[in-house]
């Protein structure tokens, strides 16, 4: 149970991290923008995952790696 919730925990920190970015992104005019190819990314992205920083096409890339 330890564990588990030290793995939960680690992974809340980590979104909580990824979401700071997006905010910082926001405030600087970068928000919604792929921070690899530089395309917008998608409304339907950012509805499903609004701190998504890759587009879908470079997030595939990046899976696939």
């Amino acid at each position: 149970d330890r564990e588990f919730s030290l793995g939960l925990a680690s992974n809340n920190r980590k979104i909580l991290q990824v979401i700071d970015e997006a905010i910082k992104r926001l405030n600087e005019g970068s928000f919604g923008v792929c921070q690899d190819c530089g395309c917008k990314i998608s409304k339907v992205r950012l509805k499903a995952v609004p701190y998504a920083w890759l587009c879908i096409k470079c997030q595939e890339k990046l899976e696939h790696k």
